[in-house]
């Protein structure tokens, strides 16, 4: 089966939650040999082998037990994923050139009293791509 590992958890057993294509949520059940690859196969999409198991308590659907696990996300996943997972503020600095200002005033280098009647927001953002440009021409 394929789908999104969507959820993991260790409570009482290895466990998590895989999301087929159509969006039903199917708990699987995973050895603990499967462990150190699962943490990073969360919220990608996997390929699972296994066997399934009768629902049990409050799970509606049986569950899969899981012999084996395969990554199978594509370049637009991967892409995806890394968007979602974002950059450190320490990242986007050293992306953008920026470093930390020493004196409040500096910033009146950056914008004085008529830039400021412009949108602030747009400004801000002007400045961002400029220091990303230097950065990377750098």
């Amino acid at each position: 089966m394929t789908g999104r590992l969507d959820r993991l958890d260790a409570h009482e057993e290895l466990a998590g939650t895989l999301r087929d294509e159509e969006g039903t949520a199917w708990p699987c059940l995973f050895p603990p040999e499967l462990e150190p690859e699962l943490r990073h196969l969360r919220r990608r999409r996997v390929e699972v082998e296994g066997t399934l198991e009768p629902a049990r308590g409050r799970e509606e659907r049986p569950a899969i037990r899981v012999a084996r696990i395969l990554a199978v996300e594509g370049p637009l996943d991967e892409a995806t994923r890394r968007f979602r997972e974002g950059r450190t503020l320490a990242e986007l600095a050293r992306e953008q050139g920026a470093e930390p200002i020493a004196d409040p005033t500096e910033l009146d280098s950056i914008w004085d009293a008529e830039e400021l009647e412009t949108d602030p927001f747009e400004e801000i953002m002007g400045e961002r791509r400029r220091r990303r440009l230097a950065a990377s021409a750098g």
